[in-house]
């Protein structure tokens, strides 16, 4: 990305008053639902899944989890897809730490093929 395209999309971050990274997610849906043919695309959300207690700042650990994500690009335009995906991505932190071995099994399969970060 150049530094004009940064500089740009910070300008759109905060014109529409979502953070840079719901524009960018909401991107990598629209990649991701164009190449699967669907305007429902499902994507794993890297999330920090540290506990909420004393000194769990300083336990040495790597609390990280990957968990689906869904975004619904049906009539959705750029500022909506966006603000969509910052809605599914708040949605998403009571479910942080539900095992990765537990989201293969339920479906049978991976519930995503590509992460995002």
């Amino acid at each position: 990305m150049s530094v004009g395209d940064a500089r740009r999309l910070g300008e759109m971050s905060a014109r529409w008053g979502l953070p840079v990274k719901s524009l960018l997610l909401a991107a990598n849906c629209g990649a991701v639902g164009a190449a699967r043919e669907t305007e429902t695309p499902a994507v794993g959300l890297l999330l920090d899944g540290r506990p909420e207690r004393t000194a769990a700042d300083v336990t040495p650990a790597l609390f990280l989890n990957q968990v689906p994500m869904r975004l619904d690009l049906r009539d959705a335009d750029r500022r909506t897809a966006a603000r969509r995906a910052l809605d599914a991505e708040n949605a998403l932190p009571p479910h942080r730490r539900f095992p990765r071995s537990e989201l293969r099994r339920l479906p049978g399969r991976n519930p995503f093929e590509v992460t995002f970060d």
